[in-house]
């Protein structure tokens, strides 16, 4: 009898939804264009990247061992003190955005701020240069080495013209298939493929020495435009470890940020 109940009362409730959609979400909309509504949807968020193993951004948050540590108290108090903070930001145009002032730290009232979200997405990218020069001083630091690259076999040919013709083919997917993740960031800005199965075949013999020792040093090979604006072209074209383009692709987006922003306090160590 009581699962009957318990069944009866989840379809109505569905029912309900699915009757007022609109109206449930219009109040949700309104909710979170207040101050308090905000901040509780993007604390929620962070609980979300730190807890749910599903969430999109756990790999970077849950999977690094961050936790959200904020209780009902803390969560009030922290509503009563940024929400006047929120508003002013609202009104000068600003996006608000909740950060970690130590970036390896857990979500916690002490670590936990509300800064504008582009300073955010700056302070993200500078750690990460940080992170990326980091690795560039171990590359550095590797001395050459005899490794095994696949499956215990020293010096299989096929395996550094296989990484070769895989980094061509994820180019031309970012360039020319719209279904892919990054085509956004490169078809979508006009950015070509232009390189022929002859250049392409030129291009692997060329480099397959440099990918061979780069395999051996432990540095893993990435495709590079050397003018970031340009397409996809046997001129415009080089191979650098995926480490250094990182870097440079970090530069880049600061770069931008900067632009937009003007002067911001740099990342402390």
């Amino acid at each position: 009898m009581l699962g009957q109940c318990s069944t009866v009362r989840k379809n109505h409730s569905r029912k309900y939804y699915q009757t007022h959609k609109k109206e449930q979400r219009e109040r949700v909309r309104a909710y979170r264009s207040t101050p308090k509504g905000h901040l509780m949807h993007i604390l929620a968020a962070a609980k979300q990247r730190c807890d749910n193993p599903k969430a999109s951004g756990y790999s970077k948050y849950g999977g690094r061992g961050v936790h959200f540590l904020f209780s009902r108290a803390d969560r009030a108090r922290f509503y009563e003190n940024w929400a006047p903070v929120v508003e002013q930001m609202w009104s000068e145009g600003i996006t608000p955005s909740i950060d970690r002032i130590n970036p390896d730290g857990d979500y916690t009232p002490d670590n936990t701020r509300v800064i504008d979200k582009r300073v955010n997405s700056l302070l993200g990218w500078r750690r990460a240069v940080i992170e990326f020069e980091r690795r560039l001083e171990l590359e550095d630091a590797l001395e050459e080495q005899d490794i095994c690259l696949v499956d215990g076999s020293r010096g299989n040919l096929d395996i550094p013209t296989k990484k070769i013709a895989k980094m061509f083919h994820h180019a031309k997917g970012r360039c020319n298939n719209a279904k892919d993740r990054e085509y956004v960031r490169y078809g979508g800005r006009g950015i070509e493929y232009r390189l022929t199965k002859e250049e392409e075949l030129h291009l692997r013999v060329k480099w397959r020495p440099i990918v061979v020792q780069m395999l051996r040093k432990g540095i893993r090979p990435s495709l590079d435009r050397i003018d970031s604006d340009g397409h996809y072209e046997v001129n415009n074209l080089r191979l650098i470890s995926w480490t250094t383009n990182s870097l440079l692709g970090a530069l880049s987006a600061i770069r931008k940020l900067e632009a937009e922003l003007g002067e911001v306090c740099p990342v402390s160590d």
